[in-house]
């Protein structure tokens, strides 16, 4: 019975006798564009606190100061420099909502700028006869258990065969 009891007076109750839910600061999220970049260069950092939420604040050891983030067709944001020289490692960034109760967080990676460069074209190898043919992709069937399809294709038919040829025997 005390079970029971327990049950009723948590549906009475509804959702403000569990914890996390009725009451519950909003979950947060931020981003971070572009995810790695060069020291010297500029990222955007986007956010969300929840609703009617009008600034934030974001801070990493790759910034020089806490970001002030405003919001920018419904979406906190804020930009940041990464000053020259800072090192080339993956960094913490950090969204903190009004009131410090509720954050997030993403990594921001810095690479050097050998890391980030683009190499040149190299020429298409020519097409070969005797070559494995183009990277299409491999749909549904491609990779292991493709021969357990084709047994049990093979399967069905002999089934199917089976029957019939039951059939006009009698």
């Amino acid at each position: 019975m005390g079970v029971l009891r327990g049950v009723l007076v948590g549906l009475a109750l509804g959702p403000t006798a569990l914890p996390g839910t009725a009451g519950a600061a909003p979950d947060a999220s931020v981003a971070v564009a572009p995810t790695t970049a060069t020291a010297g260069t500029t990222v955007t950092i986007t956010g969300d606190c929840g609703t009617g939420v009008a600034s934030a604040s974001a801070a990493s050891g790759a910034f020089l100061a806490p970001v002030p983030m405003t919001v920018v067709n419904g979406v906190l944001t804020g930009s940041a420099a990464i000053p020259a020289g800072t090192a080339a490692q993956g960094y913490t960034v950090t969204l903190t909502c009004p009131g410090g109760t509720t954050s997030a967080s993403t990594t921001l990676w810095v690479v050097s700028v050998s890391a980030q460069s683009t190499p040149s074209p190299s020429p298409s190898p020519s097409p070969s006869a005797t070559g494995p043919g183009p990277a299409t992709g491999g749909g549904g069937t491609a990779g292991t258990g493709g021969g357990l399809i084709l047994a049990g294709g093979v399967a069905a038919i002999s089934a199917g065969l089976l029957l019939l040829t039951r059939r006009r025997r009698t």
